[in-house]
């Protein structure tokens, strides 16, 4: 008897990579909601909101958490820091060090030696895996007393949690978690992590909450 055929759906890992070579790339919400991955933006070298945002602020040993094509890694290098990027994709982790970037194929999760005076979450990213607590106790841990975490954050709101699903070539990806953090949670979430708000900046219609840690 012949067996079934496997639909189960390709992994989003599997989907990102192929939007990183070239393939067009959406996003699906729960809801239907569907918006284009910003593949072309994280390609391209940082602009002048990256520069104000991120760029400036940074010093000493930084590293750039989901660095992508490394937009941010390498232009944090180009400004002086010792800058080294991370990301879960491979075909990212090539991009940026065709563009010059010290990145590496690694999770922020996994053993990293070391400690940084800025850890970067850019895009987004303290969304990680729907968990933006887990995501700022792990970044808390890898600065040095007095460092920073500079996370990126929506203009307002709280804490959403999302199962997203990314359609590359026609095919729909499986399921993975996401979170988005408001500026209104940022607060809260930092203290539980361990860090203070310092500041808020906005850019071009993004905003940055620079979070220390202690000296």
């Amino acid at each position: 008897m012949q067996s079934a055929p496997n639909f189960a759906p390709r992994s989003a890992a599997a989907a990102l990579e192929d939007a990183y070579a070239g393939e067009p790339c959406e996003v699906v919400s729960e809801d239907g909601t569907i918006h284009a991955l910003p593949i072309r933006r994280w390609q391209d070298d940082a602009d002048a909101a990256d520069h104000e945002l991120f760029v400036r602020p940074c010093r000493g040993d930084v590293l750039d958490v989901g660095c992508g094509p490394g937009r941010l890694t390498y232009a944090v290098a180009a400004a002086g820091a010792r800058t080294t990027g991370i990301d879960l994709s491979r075909e990212a982790v090539r991009q940026a060090r065709a563009r010059g970037a010290n990145a590496l194929l690694h999770n922020v999760f996994d053993h990293l030696p070391g400690r940084w005076d800025s850890v970067l979450l850019a895009d987004g990213n303290i969304g990680i895996g729907g968990d933006p607590g887990r995501v700022l106790r792990r970044c808390s841990a890898l600065v040095r007393d007095g460092g920073r975490v500079l996370a990126e954050v929506a203009s307002h709101g709280g804490v959403e949690r999302h199962l997203l699903r990314l359609r590359a070539g026609g095919e729909l990806s499986e399921a993975y978690a996401w979170a988005t953090v408001g500026v209104g949670a940022i607060g809260t979430l930092a203290t539980s992590a361990g860090l203070y708000v310092e500041s808020v900046a906005s850019v071009a219609g993004r905003t940055v909450a620079m979070l220390a840690r202690e000296a």
